[in-house]
């Protein structure tokens, strides 16, 4: 079923301080059936300035337990000097790679996969290349006491462990200035749509986002 010769999506995982999550993390994807086969970019964030000992020896040690092992078939490790946070290293990472390459599997360093995820992703990400109306595979969906089918299309994205492919990335924007504006002219697009699947989450994400929260 799972052609290890077809070409895979490459890895990106995003890593920092935390040694015992990313060792985890990195455990539970090195099990994967493809990652004999796939090539896994590790993106170490560069040191905060207001760093103590502790927190200078956890990055470290996150730095010494990435390069300690042959996790997947091939290891490009990015080790940054600046720290730019979670959220500027996800988005000029993923941009970064998945230009390049044309679809990524994407994770941070506190999701654990099952061994099925990689060939799970993989499978999707071949299966809709090509389909416009979809641009995000998600690895988890939250508990719900509805019975729901073991694979469902959904409108809103998860970032626990997901993908995509550069046709769909490119429509992400950090502009929230064009996004408030979008939802004010309130034409074919409204904070009820925006929100729709999260109850007033995103709109209050877009709020916090704006005041710099």
């Amino acid at each position: 079923m799972h052609d290890p010769v077809r070409r895979l999506a490459p890895i990106v995982l995003f890593v920092y301080n935390r040694p015992i999550h990313t060792y985890k993390t990195l455990v539970a994807l090195s099990e994967n059936y493809l990652a004999k086969d796939s090539t896994l970019f590790i993106f170490a964030d560069g040191i905060r300035l207001s760093a103590d000992e502790d927190e200078l020896d956890s990055i470290q040690k996150v730095r010494d337990l990435i390069k300690s092992r042959q996790w997947c078939k091939t290891v490009h490790i990015i080790e940054k000097e600046e720290n730019d946070g979670l959220a500027k290293s996800i988005v000029d990472g993923v941009t970064d790679i998945v230009n390049k390459h044309g679809k990524i599997i994407v994770l941070e360093d506190d999701i654990y996969t099952g061994k099925g995820f990689l060939s799970y992703m993989n499978d999707a990400l071949r299966l809709y290349e090509k389909n416009d109306r979809v641009f995000h595979i998600a690895g988890h969906f939250h508990p719900v006491k509805k019975k729901l089918p073991e694979l469902f299309f959904y409108n809103v994205n998860s970032c626990w462990g997901w993908a995509t492919w550069s046709r769909a990335w490119q429509h992400f924007t950090w502009d929230l200035d064009a996004i408030v504006e979008k939802l004010e002219k309130k034409n074919n697009y409204n904070v009820k749509s925006y929100n729709r699947g999260q109850g007033t989450e995103f709109s209050k994400q877009l709020e916090a986002n704006i005041k710099g929260d």
